[in-house]
């Protein structure tokens, strides 16, 4: 258990804070910002209501939503996915998404998520280092990306076409070595 010492009016108190259970590579996308889209800034207060969930969501798993949701809106992204890559079978596939419609998620489980270049990329590249976060840039050459089946029939339809991704755990299991 983590501890957080906060000052309390008779003096210092501190209180314990559930540990966070990881899920296998499991990875928060973020789509491209939104046009015209503002980051939202955060204060003091709203930082630390926002790590106090996302140390709570893997115990009460409804919170997952609304974090990937604030995380989405305090970044500007158009849409946001909170994923473990690369499901053995499209059944086993686990998401959060915002703004993502149900559809799409099926249709990357089925259809792309073994043929993800990102995933992929980040795989290859050593670029599953437990809180790292980066571009799709740094993952998968540009051109090649360009012009692969994943961008021009999965993504570009759907109007994305940057990623950036922070991984939150880098521990792969079976279901990723298929």
């Amino acid at each position: 258990m983590a501890r957080r010492h906060q000052p309390g009016p008779g003096g210092a108190r501190s209180q314990t804070l559930p540990k966070p259970r990881p899920n296998a590579q499991s990875a928060l996308v973020l789509a491209r910002p939104e046009p015209g889209g503002m980051v939202k800034s955060l204060g003091p207060d709203d930082l630390e209501s926002l790590v106090l969930r996302i140390h709570a969501a893997p115990l009460q798993p409804s919170l997952w939503a609304a974090v990937v949701e604030d995380l989405r809106c305090m970044l500007g992204a158009q849409r946001a996915l909170l994923h473990a890559p690369t499901p053995r079978n499209p059944a086993d596939y686990w998401c959060v998404p915002a703004r993502y419609d149900p559809e799409t998620m099926t249709e990357y489980a089925r259809n792309w998520a073994h043929q993800d270049l990102w995933s992929e990329g980040a795989r290859s590249r050593g670029l599953t280092v437990a809180g790292m976060s980066y571009t799709d840039d740094a993952m998968v050459d540009r051109r090649e990306f360009l012009g692969s089946a994943f961008f021009n029939e999965f993504l570009k339809p759907r109007e994305v076409d940057r990623l950036l991704i922070t991984c939150l755990d880098a521990r792969r299991t079976d279901s990723e070595t298929s």
